[in-house]
């Protein structure tokens, strides 16, 4: 059995290292012990995506190779951003989903972000389930089959029949070269948006600056931009594009968590839930499922072997645009 460490095992995710404690024998494992979760469960059939990280496509094979072991069948997205998984899985009425990504990380990380039906988050115990189904190597045994789809078009109609503008807005996407950049500028042009890229060019070796909104010298360049065109707004996508943060018309930034609480207002007055966040991170769309952002706090490296601190548990079942992750 391959090395594990097991601190790659953690609150939201399963993540570290690649090369080091993220290796696709590795993965390999983690599919099986999924797919044995999502089996025991009466689950049929996941979803599984990748992000554009260099190292995401070997480990997403081997993932996969664990996952159809175990009897489930896969349906392959392809290359996605975190919240379009969460969408097929749901949309799709599947047993589960997976995406292989390394989010806001550096290039060195990569992991994989799982969901059971209607794309609820698996918990903390159950990730460090994962776990002791490796250890225990009490796996589900069958073979199942691998399909190929894109979710893609009912994504965008499914965003669109809910989401309009009042007015055209002049918007600055900085995708960071994740992967955002491949998904959010024909989304807001679809929108009625006239939208200037940045940084928009689908490369996971990230040239420009890692694609993770929350640290501020890697907003910087958009804020430039932004008021050099007199755009209304910018957004910058971390790299999954599973949250943002926004600069207004006057340079200044705005965090991803104060302007979904500020939609949380809008939310309570109006009764519906929209993606305020910005259109392209919307995963439940409003087809009735939590929207989950993945999004996990900074921890050290799982190198070394150290455990992140765990988050407060969750006990709301509300959708997660309206009701924002406890800091």
């Amino acid at each position: 059995m391959a090395e594990l460490n097991p601190y790659i095992f953690r609150a939201y995710d399963v993540r570290g290292k690649v090369g080091i404690d993220i290796t696709p024998p590795v993965f390999e494992l983690v599919g099986r012990a999924y797919g044995t979760l999502v089996k025991r469960r009466g689950g049929h059939a996941i979803a599984l995506g990748m992000d554009n990280r260099t190292s995401s496509r070997a480990l997403k094979e081997t993932f996969a190779t664990g996952v159809l072991s175990t009897g489930l069948d896969v349906v392959d997205i392809g290359v996605n951003h975190t919240p379009l998984l969460y969408f097929a899985a749901a949309h799709w009425k599947l047993d589960g989903g997976a995406t292989i990504t390394g989010s806001h990380n550096p290039v060195s990380d990569n992991g994989v972000k799982m969901v059971h039906a209607g794309a609820a988050p698996l918990t903390e115990s159950e990730i460090q389930g994962l776990l002791a189904t490796i250890k225990s190597g009490d796996f589900e045994r069958g073979v199942g089959t691998r399909a190929i789809r894109d979710p893609r078009d009912e994504y965008w109609d499914a965003i669109m029949s809910r989401v309009k503008l009042r007015r055209r807005l002049k918007v600055v996407v900085d995708a960071g070269n994740g992967i955002a950049g491949v998904f959010a500028p024909e989304l807001l042009r679809r929108l009625g948006c006239e939208v200037v890229e940045l940084y928009c060019e689908s490369d996971g070796t990230f040239p420009h600056h890692l694609p993770d909104p929350e640290m501020e010298e890697n907003m910087r360049d958009l804020v430039a931009r932004t008021l050099e065109v007199g755009a209304d707004v910018g957004v910058a996508y971390d790299g999954d594009a599973d949250r943002v943060g926004v600069v207004d018309e006057k340079g200044r930034r705005h965090e991803g968590r104060p302007v979904t609480r500020s939609s949380s207002a809008r939310c309570a007055r109006t009764g519906s839930c929209w993606a305020v966040r910005s259109p392209a991170t919307c995963s439940s769309a409003r087809t009735g499922t939590r929207w989950t952002t993945g999004s996990s706090p900074r921890a050290a490296s799982s190198s070394s072997w150290r455990r992140a601190p765990s988050p407060p548990p969750r006990t709301s079942t509300r959708c997660r645009t309206c009701t924002p992750p406890r800091s």
